[in-house]
């Protein structure tokens, strides 16, 4: 069948409570589907886990299926999650982009483009924390929270979904169940922001220098403006 959608290029889970169901000791009910249907369209899969030798262990150890070609980072930062976190775990593979259409669509190109990172615009987040649905937003990512306790809330994901993973890659796409357009940085009440800039504000460091020209755009900057408009 024929798609007129965007498959996401990178699924990124969370932390260990996204992959890891503690209070069952097994692998988190729906998400093996969800990754082997991700590895069928070629969509990169991160599991972006704490720096925590007992807790890589334990997932390491407990996977239902090998790990194949699944990238397991680690968050590099000890505070409150952040885009940093979230935008090097893409930065650390490369994909052959796909026309619009995912796997199957009617716009297949004559000629494969080069290969790059994964868009943040493109990519989908897992969360279990409200910190970490920020910093997905704040890197330009779409976001499903898993809501691992009833007395939680989150208002700003894009999908909040119970402890069972139970939507498939076709529903996270764009458009898809969830959303329709393609996501930008952005905070709490939908302002676009500089991930870069928040990053370093919550590590007290600065490793993103915005250069001064006298307002011309740089060619970083047109790249991310292109990076923005291009699936619209």
């Amino acid at each position: 069948m024929v798609r007129n959608i965007d498959l996401p290029e990178a699924l990124i889970l969370y932390g260990s409570p996204v992959v890891w169901n503690e209070a069952r000791s097994s692998w988190r009910s729906g998400l093996d589907e969800l990754v082997e249907q991700c590895r069928e369209d070629d969509t990169a899969v991160i599991m972006l886990v704490e720096d925590d030798t007992t807790i890589q262990d334990n997932v390491q150890q407990n996977l239902m299926f090998p790990i194949g070609d699944l990238q397991v980072l680690l968050t590099e930062t000890q505070v409150p999650p952040n885009p940093r976190d979230l935008l090097r775990a893409l930065e650390a593979l490369s994909i052959q982009p796909k026309a619009f259409g995912g796997s199957s669509g009617f716009a297949r190109r004559q000629h494969l483009e080069p290969e790059r990172h994964p868009l943040p615009q493109r990519s989908v987040v897992l969360t279990h924390t409200l910190d970490q649905t920020r910093a997905a937003r704040a890197a330009g990512m779409r976001v499903v929270r898993l809501l691992l306790d009833s007395n939680d809330n989150d208002t700003l994901a894009d999908a909040v979904v119970g402890e069972v993973v139970d939507f498939s890659i076709d529903d996270i796409a764009t458009p898809g169940s969830f959303w329709l357009n393609p996501p930008h940085p952005r905070d709490d009440w939908g302002n676009r922001v500089d991930p870069y800039e928040i990053a370093a504000r919550r590590l007290n460091v600065v490793d993103h220098e915005v250069p001064s020209n006298g307002g011309e755009l740089n060619d970083a900057e047109l790249q991310r403006i292109l990076a923005d408009i291009d699936p619209l």
